[in-house]
């Protein structure tokens, strides 16, 4: 068992006022921060984790500060979605911000209020099956969208472009008017063959 160095926990009295001593046997020397087993019922099924908590070696109490409390009720939650599937607040967070939207963005595309999303983002917050599914699939859809995107950005650089000023090897090339651009985009594209591209640019 590893101990964590911390500082003396929070009693609840008001404003959390901190103790020196073990809120089980007074000792001032026999606590501190472990990791210890915990089980957390949610929606009638007991969720079993470790989290951090105050514990005493002498007389085996142990206790929770707010915050403890609140991170070992976050790992719950996102241990309970995990098993059956659904989005966790960690990993809708990190989708999010990879499609480069903010949270009101979201949930105009999953066709939710603003704050489902950030209930869901706090990791406090089980959402119900169809917001969850919207969530998924507006997420899902903004994914492919962006894959689409990204792919047609490929494609569109290996196409030589007079724009750029560089062939498809990379080289420069000599610059070219708006007209000789529109006549090699349709020589790319099959639409006219060599013999013409040649009439069309000398006439």
């Amino acid at each position: 068992m590893n101990k964590i160095e911390t500082t003396a926990p929070k009693r609840r009295l008001g404003q959390h006022k901190p103790t020196e001593t073990c809120l089980g046997c007074d000792r001032a020397d026999t606590f501190g921060i472990y990791l210890r087993p915990s089980l957390k019922e949610i929606q009638g099924e007991k969720i079993e984790y470790e989290t951090e908590k105050f514990f005493c070696t002498a007389c085996e109490a142990e206790w929770m500060s707010p915050t403890q409390a609140d991170s070992g009720f976050k790992k719950a939650v996102t241990l309970f979605l995990t098993k059956r599937g659904a989005l966790t607040g960690a990993d809708c967070e990190h989708r999010r911000k990879n499609l480069g939207w903010k949270q009101q963005e979201l949930a105009t595309a999953a066709k939710v209020g603003i704050a489902t999303i950030k209930r869901l983002e706090s990791g406090v917050h089980i959402l119900t099956e169809a917001h969850n599914d919207a969530t998924e699939r507006a997420l899902g859809k903004g994914e492919h969208d962006r894959s689409l995107r990204e792919a047609a950005t490929v494609v569109w650089s290996s196409v030589p472009s007079r724009w750029s000023g560089f062939s498809f090897f990379n080289e420069p090339v000599a610059a070219h008017s708006l007209e000789d651009e529109m006549i090699d985009n349709q020589f790319y594209h099959g639409l006219v063959e060599e013999p013409e591209k040649q009439l069309l640019r000398a006439s």
